[in-house]
């Protein structure tokens, strides 16, 4: 039986995006890797999405909430690995 080699990736953001990581961080990084950034009405909510993958991901607005959630940051991890 094989094993599976992970793909290695020669971005320097991919070793800055980590569970827990500030929230204006991952919007930053977001932004760099061409993401849109929609603000969703009266919720305190950002919209971050990619052409690169079919779902979009919520994140808490900076202002309201520190830290980033688990699912975007693989999200962010995931969209890494295409780009």
């Amino acid at each position: 039986m094989k094993k599976k080699k992970k793909k290695k990736t020669n971005n320097s953001l991919d070793a800055r995006v980590y569970a827990g990581m500030n929230s204006r961080e991952a919007l930053r990084i977001a932004r760099e890797l061409g993401c849109k950034i929609h603000p969703v009405r009266r919720t305190g909510e950002v919209r971050v999405s990619h052409q690169k993958l079919k779902r979009s991901r919520k994140l808490s607005d900076p202002s309201r909430r520190k830290d980033a959630t688990r699912p975007f940051t693989t999200w962010l991890k995931r969209l890494l690995r295409k780009v």
